[in-house]
């Protein structure tokens, strides 16, 4: 059940105009049936739009398809700024309904919903594309911040679900925990500071009359422009700036990809 393009209910049944004239007979439910008290609750539940309550009235071929939690969401979304008003339940040549007037702004109309009688039991056979489940996501793991998230069928209703399956302390990466925090990058390094962070040790030299810098890296000698990157023995070093009066410079290493 859904809602058309002028805001009334798309239910696929039967939009009532009146309710006379021998279409709609006698209910043929007599006071105090299975029928009437599963047409008055469930009357009810649609007046005070519990649609908890509501999901559990439908078939179980509907009940199927989807969750409840589901069902509801939909329910709340499709009703909105709709009343329901509970008029009455009768018997036709086309089946067994429950009227509603259903209230839009000023406008109204008679709604019927399908009462069905299943065994023993009566069921409303109704709202099929709100019991229908919808994927979430898209199925496998991926992070989200720190979150390992997995998108699967949690309730088994054939409908994807997206969970959150771990958080990580440090941070995620292809839907994994990255277990040692990332390499300090940005450093500010004075004449013959040394960089230990990465296999190979890098300590500043010198800083040059062009404003570059002059590094060790490892057992080699390398100059590198301000501004500019260079790559030696798997680091990539990037001299951002650098002070002549100060000697110091501020240099970004990487590990060369």
């Amino acid at each position: 059940m859904a809602l058309n393009s002028k805001g009334w209910l798309a239910i696929g049944l039967i939009v009532v105009a009146v309710v006379a004239g021998g279409y709609y007979g006698s209910s043929g439910i007599s006071f105090g049936s299975k029928a009437e008290t599963v047409a008055t609750s469930f009357a009810t539940a649609m007046e005070q739009a519990d649609y908890g309550k509501v999901y559990d009235f439908l078939k179980p071929e509907l009940q199927k398809l989807g969750s409840k939690d589901n069902f509801v969401e939909k329910m709340e979304a499709d009703y909105k700024g709709i009343t329901l008003d509970f008029k009455d339940f009768v018997q036709s040549n086309r089946g067994t309904y429950v009227l509603f007037d259903s209230v839009v702004g000023n406008e109204t109309k008679t709604i019927s919903i399908d009462l069905e009688k299943i065994k023993s039991g009566w069921y409303i056979n109704a709202f099929e594309s709100e019991a229908k489940c919808s994927d979430a996501c898209r199925l496998g793991t991926y992070c989200r911040g720190r979150d390992i998230m997995e998108c699967k069928d949690v309730n088994g209703d054939g409908c994807t679900d997206e969970i959150v399956r771990k958080t990580c302390e440090i941070s995620c990466s292809g839907g994994e925990c990255v277990t040692t925090p990332p390499k300090r990058e940005n450093f500010t390094l004075s004449l013959e500071d040394t960089i230990i962070e990465y296999p190979t040790k890098v300590i500043l030299l010198a800083i040059n009359n062009d404003y570059s810098a002059t590094f060790q890296v490892g057992y080699d000698i390398i100059e590198v422009g301000q501004g500019a990157t260079k790559v030696l023995n798997g680091l990539s070093i990037t001299v951002v700036s650098t002070s002549k009066a100060d000697q110091k410079a501020d240099v970004r290493i990487k590990e060369a990809k």
